[in-house]
């Protein structure tokens, strides 16, 4: 049998099969911005991570961050534009 003489109910499932990959989403690490810690922000800046804490937990946050639950995250551009802040 050659590669395009297939039954046609064969060929149907290799279709629908291409098909059902075609439809599924590509969740990779492009589509969604991974988050920092504050770990990971204390050592990209130099600092403590009681200095991070503080900055981002005041009432007037100098370091913007987002709250899940107890815990603290950092989107990377949030970083990049507190740096910049600092050094204009």
């Amino acid at each position: 049998m050659k590669p395009g003489d297939c039954g046609k109910r064969n060929c149907e499932r290799a279709v629908s099969k291409t098909r059902r990959n075609e439809v599924q989403h590509d969740y990779s690490y492009r589509d969604h911005e991974i988050l920092l810690n504050v770990a990971d922000v204390a050592r990209w800046l130099g600092v403590s991570l009681d200095w991070i804490r503080d900055h981002a937990t005041r009432r007037y946050p100098r370091l913007k961050a987002i709250r899940i639950g107890r815990l603290l995250r950092f989107r990377t551009h949030d970083v990049e534009n507190f740096i910049r802040q600092l050094t204009n």
